[in-house]
């Protein structure tokens, strides 16, 4: 671009606007998360993504099957026990500080569906170890706000 060449156009000034906006994230969340969140928030229930092309299932939710990039606008809500494929028992905060009670925290799957999901977990008593049936536990509707926070925990069937 040389000196000769300008713009056609008058820049428009900026404006302000007074005020705040609290936001936690810079990102959202996506689309297909989104459904999956907002699917936990309102019916209290989970749901998968379902490849047309390959018929496979994905949880949580998404818009594309990152292995062939396949748009999923099917969803289905995830009825099923999840299985405990794997758990720790965490005993210090994010700055080192002990924890007053331990937190167990798993990873979830479900037989058929590709993913899952890492979360608190339940005991309720029993002892635990993998491959111990899960189902989530969700926080009262009037105390969810779009999180996965929402289900409080997977409690041991």
């Amino acid at each position: 671009m040389n000196n000769t060449t300008s713009p056609s156009h008058t820049p428009t000034p900026l404006k302000s606007i007074e005020g705040h906006m609290d936001f936690e994230s810079l990102y959202t969340a996506g689309l297909g998360y989104e459904t999956f969140l907002r699917k936990i928030k309102n019916e209290a229930t989970l749901v998968a993504s379902i490849c047309s092309k390959t018929k496979k299932r994905f949880l949580p939710a998404r818009l594309f099957n990152e292995q062939n990039m396949n748009r999923m606008t099917e969803i289905e809500p995830v009825t099923e026990p999840g299985t405990l494929t794997s758990f720790t028992s965490v005993h210090q905060d994010l700055d080192s500080a002990p924890l007053s009670t331990p937190i167990t925290v798993g990873w979830i799957t479900w037989k058929g569906i590709e993913g899952g999901l890492i979360h608190f977990i339940q005991s309720n008593g029993k002892k635990l170890k993998a491959g111990l049936k899960v189902k989530p536990h969700f926080r009262p509707a009037e105390s969810r706000t779009g999180s996965i926070l929402d289900i409080e925990c997977f409690k041991v069937l």
